[in-house]
């Protein structure tokens, strides 16, 4: 069964094949930590986790599913700040636990209040990348400048929510870099 993208078919497979599922994930966690443990060892300077689906996920699979895997692996590739992305999740407590230095916030997320809950955390994001595919320059420039004052200054690292569209405007993505780096 190819599932892809698809979560309810992964779900289905996960009814169907249980242990399959297990070991699958056990196996890719431990190739993930043999890998990440190699680049860290290679000189790498830091490392990002993604994990684009798992944000779809209830919040029991994405304990089970998600959480436990990414846990293990920030506890055994260590050496080099981790940073965590989960496209759009909604577990922050859970991501913040994970054991990663640096957690990726989405739109969904209000940045200032991360960082009143979670003073010590350094935080990713949070512009939205579908802004800076449609909106205009002034539109991004302005969003960005929100962002880059949510963060307060300090532990946050200015980003989208998720990936440049190949069909962003340059216009667009000049203003992003302009404006985060101005403040």
């Amino acid at each position: 069964m190819d599932t892809g993208k698809d979560v309810e078919q992964t779900r289905a497979f996960i009814r169907q094949e249980p242990r399959a599922w297990a070991t699958l994930c056990d196996r890719i966690t431990e190739a993930t930590v043999v890998f990440l443990d190699a680049l860290c060892h290679a000189g790498a300077d830091a490392y990002q986790l993604f994990d684009s689906w798992a944000g779809m996920l209830e919040p029991k699979e994405y304990r089970t599913w998600a959480f436990e895997h990414h846990r293990a692996l920030f506890t055994f590739a260590t050496g080099v700040p981790r940073i965590l992305f989960v496209k759009e999740c909604p577990y922050l407590e859970l991501m913040v636990a994970s054991g990663a230095d640096v957690v990726s916030l989405g739109k969904r997320h209000d940045l200032a209040a991360a960082r009143r809950e979670y003073p010590s955390m350094v935080f990713q994001g949070n512009v939205d990348q579908e802004l800076l595919k449609t909106g205009t320059p002034e539109q991004v420039a302005e969003a960005t400048r929100r962002c880059v004052a949510a963060g307060g200054g300090r532990r946050h690292i200015v980003n989208l929510n998720h990936g440049v569209d190949r069909d962003t405007p340059v216009a667009n993505f000049e203003a992003f870099v302009r404006a985060a780096r101005s403040g």
